[in-house]
């Protein structure tokens, strides 16, 4: 196992690990489950890390990509919603804009034009392709 892989899946376990505590806290408060959505969607980005640095075929890689790719789009989503709810803030057109912004990028993913190839980097894991599409040099 490569370190990009311990990484991810270290990131993974420990993200579950502490969604799973934060919501069991208090399930009826929202700040607690939306952290705990948040926590699973770093998780989602860490196992599939974790996926990449053990797969050997590019294929395969890409699938884990896309799938890694899910908990990153939705990572600034949870986290403006969490933080605009912890705040108390009642902006609900910056929540409901990155929704639709985060749905949009989602559907990209798996469409080809978010991630469309991935190169051997390090002779250890493949990375996400190289140059970026231009929808993921916005989407970053």
């Amino acid at each position: 196992m490569n370190p990009f892989a311990l990484s991810g899946l270290l990131t993974g376990i420990t993200s579950f690990a502490m969604g799973v505590f934060v919501y069991f806290k208090n399930p009826k408060n929202k700040v607690n489950r939306l952290w705990s959505l948040f926590t699973f969607s770093v998780a989602i980005w860490g196992f599939g890390a974790f996926k990449i640095g053990i797969t050997k075929q590019p294929d395969q890689a890409l699938i884990w990509w896309k799938v890694a790719h899910i908990g990153v789009i939705l990572i600034p989503v949870l986290f403006i919603h969490f933080i605009n709810t912890f705040l108390a803030r009642k902006e609900k057109w910056l929540v409901l804009s990155v929704y639709v912004l985060g749905a949009f990028f989602l559907i990209a993913n798996f469409t080809g034009i978010l991630i469309k190839n991935v190169r051997l980097t390090f002779d250890s894991f493949y990375y996400d392709g190289r140059p970026p599409t231009l929808l993921y040099t916005i989407f970053t």
